[in-house]
């Protein structure tokens, strides 16, 4: 974003630029594993303040193969859907946030629960990404 305005006691030639680049982050982060299950959670805690290509959450459920279910529940400016399925470890965009958009300062939490439908061995960790061009 880039706001121009008129500097104060200055001709009408004079202006002074601002410049709000994008800036995005998780600022906490943890994942829990449900025993006895193949469930578990990420919890996160995340800021954002996006430009005019807005920004998206990335997703790697953290194993080679079989399906995982996703249910995101992330508050702020994120818009997720109410479930999500992926293949495999490949990386999938879980939710977007709008362009121009903002988290309070202090940020906004986030709830990921996934469920692999294969084999109950979670011994890998799933990866989240938030990035704002």
């Amino acid at each position: 974003m880039i706001f121009t305005a008129i500097a104060f006691g200055q001709s009408r030639e004079t202006t002074l630029s601002l410049e709000v680049r994008p800036q995005c982050g998780i600022v906490e982060s943890s994942f829990t594993p449900e025993p006895g299950t193949a469930e578990g959670v990420i919890r996160i805690r995340y800021v954002a303040r996006t430009g005019p290509q807005g920004g998206k959450f990335l997703i790697s459920p953290g194993r080679a193969s079989g399906v995982t279910l996703v249910r995101p529940s992330i508050a702020g400016p994120a818009l997720a859907p109410a479930q999500l399925t992926l293949e495999g470890n490949g990386v999938a965009v879980l939710a977007r946030i709008q362009p121009h958009s903002h988290t309070p300062k202090q940020g906004a939490a986030g709830e990921i629960n996934l469920r692999w439908l294969s084999a109950p061995d979670i011994s890998t960790t799933p990866q989240l990404r938030l990035v704002c061009p």
